[in-house]
């Protein structure tokens, strides 16, 4: 899972929407669903994986000659990127289960 992300979407959408349901005077009914907007606006926008998998090749190169000491063959990197945007979209998945998780409890 990708922390950085992970930490990023819990500080824009979980945090926000449990101070929200905990201590708005204000009755708002169904917030969860602008929250859970933002994050599908938020993927959708802001985190393309075409783009990602484009921007990461040098540094999943980079990284995978540090780790293993020689040049990564193609196959090595590609398995590589797979294994980043896996954990990128673990993160989207875990921020969307705290989501309403906090809707429904708090």
């Amino acid at each position: 899972m990708d922390f950085k992300l992970f930490l990023f979407l819990c500080s824009v959408t979980v945090i926000p929407l449990g101070l929200i349901l905990k201590f708005s005077p204000w009755e708002l009914p169904q917030i969860q669903y602008f929250f859970l907007g933002l994050l599908f606006v938020i993927r959708i926008v802001f985190y393309r994986e075409e783009e990602f998998k484009k921007n990461l090749k040098p540094a999943a190169k980079s990284a995978l000659q540090k780790k293993i000491g020689r040049v990564p063959s193609d196959p090595e990197t590609i398995d590589y990127i797979d294994k980043k945007v896996a954990g990128r979209n673990v993160a989207f998945f875990v921020v969307i289960v705290l989501t309403l998780v906090v809707s429904i409890f708090a």
